[in-house]
């Protein structure tokens, strides 16, 4: 049997690295304390030793058009490499979709990369979110990541990241 891949999904610092740092996690998935994480770059391989969490950030299509300049009208999870690798691994996947609206994200931001941070990679990624989260139709990209959920038949649960305890939203 094939294993399974639990998606964990959302904007940057929404809670995801969170979240599978607790036990709701294992209560929400079912799977068990020390089930490996991996990342987009972790699945280049296009296999799993076993049950796995996928960490993913679903604005990476978004992320890698508004670096290059271009139109967010061009950002397709198609053209996210990583993302692709994810549908190509055999495994039974669904989704934790981690829902929070932009005052919670621009606030995390400030506490994750403060602005008298050090200049870093971590610096310019602050500086990023910060000029686009404003901007961004939250609802708008969501929907667009549930529609990619729905084209590739990845049930989810919609899970209340504003809320330390991450309560089920909804499921699909």
């Amino acid at each position: 049997m094939a294993p399974t891949m639990w998606i964990v999904a959302g904007p940057s610092c929404a809670g995801k690295s969170t979240l599978l740092s607790s036990s709701r996690a294992g209560a929400l998935t079912g799977l068990p304390p020390g089930t490996q994480v991996t990342n987009p770059a972790g699945l280049y391989r296009r296999t799993l030793d076993g049950d796995a969490y996928f960490h993913y950030l679903m604005l990476r299509p978004l992320k890698s058009v508004l670096k290059k300049g271009l139109s967010t009208d061009t950002a397709t999870y198609a053209n996210d490499r990583q993302w692709n690798w994810a549908l190509e691994v055999d495994a039974r996947r669904h989704c934790l979709l981690l829902v929070v609206d932009t005052a919670t994200l621009l606030e995390r931001v400030e506490i994750k990369w403060p602005p008298d941070a050090p200049r870093n990679a971590h610096r310019r990624k602050a500086a990023f979110w910060r000029e686009v989260y404003p901007q961004l139709d939250l609802d708008r990209a969501y929907d667009a990541f549930r529609t990619e959920l729905t084209a590739h038949d990845i049930d989810w649960i919609e899970i209340d990241a504003t809320r330390s305890d991450f309560p089920v939203l909804t499921t699909a």
